[in-house]
């Protein structure tokens, strides 16, 4: 028998998310979000988990540079502190893959997707 107050984890966590994404996200610019189930391992075996998978836009010219951070909370969760905790070390991950590319592309741009929030210009 299905419970009458059912309740989706996708749809109670995926506002959690993206509120945790557009506060976060400073300096790299989010291009694609999708939430949905997955199998996660744990220690104590598989469990189902809330999957937030998140595209910023790279600083190297193309779609296959766009760095990809997936982060996956269980499906009980319910606490936008510790949404923001993973989302926030997912930010960091990205931000480090972008400035990896810089590295890796000798320094080259992609000047129409720049964001100059990140170097201080707010207009």
């Amino acid at each position: 028998m299905l419970a009458d107050n059912v309740e989706s984890s996708v749809d109670a966590l995926e506002p959690m998310f993206m509120d945790a994404l557009k506060r976060l996200s400073f300096g790299i610019k989010i291009i694609r979000v999708d939430v949905n189930m997955q199998i996660g391992q744990t220690p104590h075996g598989p469990m189902p988990m809330v999957a937030c998978i998140y595209t910023a836009k790279g600083r190297l010219i193309g779609p296959e540079h766009d760095p990809a951070q997936i982060t996956m909370i269980p499906q009980y969760v319910r606490d936008q502190e510790f949404i923001d905790e993973q989302i926030e070390q997912g930010c960091k991950a990205l931000r480090d893959a972008i400035a990896m590319q810089l590295v890796a592309g000798n320094g080259k741009l992609d000047l129409n997707n720049l964001d100059l929030k990140q170097f201080g210009d707010n207009s």
